[in-house]
C-alpha cells in the first residue's frame, strides 16, 4: 500500500492491545484471525468521523488505496463492500492451519469502506 502511497495513515487490529485498552470484550475464541470482529470496530477507533478502509492482511495492492475512495466513497451508504458468491472451501485449511469454514456474506468483510461518520453508526 504504501509503494503507491507514502502518506497513508495505516493502523494495525491487534486484539491482545484492544483488548488491553478495554475497548475489545469479546470472551469466546471462534475468530480465526485477530481481526476477525474487530474489523468492525474500525468506525469507533476513527472517533465516528470520516472514511476508513478496512483489509485482511493478506490483500496484495497494485493502486493507491485512495482510488477505491474517490470511485466508491457514497455518503448514503454507512458501509461499502463487494458482494461476491463464495463456494465449497470447507476442504481448505487457511492461515495458521485453522479450518475453512463457509458461512453466507463470507469475505464481503475482507475489504470494507467506512463512512465512520454515518448515522447508522
Amino acid at each position: 500500500m504504501l509503494k503507491y502511497n507514502k502518506n497513508l495513515n495505516i493502523n494495525g487490529l491487534y486484539l491482545s492491545e484492544l483488548k488491553e485498552k478495554g475497548i475489545y470484550k469479546r470472551e469466546d475464541n471462534t475468530g480465526s484471525t485477530e481481526f476477525t470482529y474487530t474489523r468492525f470496530l474500525v468506525p469507533y477507533l476513527n472517533n465516528y468521523e470520516g472514511w476508513a478502509l478496512f483489509c485482511d492482511s493478506d490483500f496484495l495492492w497494485f493502486c493507491d488505496p485512495n482510488e477505491i475512495l474517490e470511485k466508491y466513497k457514497d455518503d448514503s451508504k454507512a458501509i461499502l463492500c463487494v458482494k461476491h458468491e463464495y463456494t465449497n472451501c470447507n476442504d481448505k485449511v487457511k492461515m495458521d492451519g485453522r479450518n475453512q469454514e463457509w458461512y453466507p456474506r463470507k469475505n464481503w468483510s475482507s475489504l470494507m469502506l467506512f463512512n465512520c461518520s454515518h448515522p447508522d453508526f
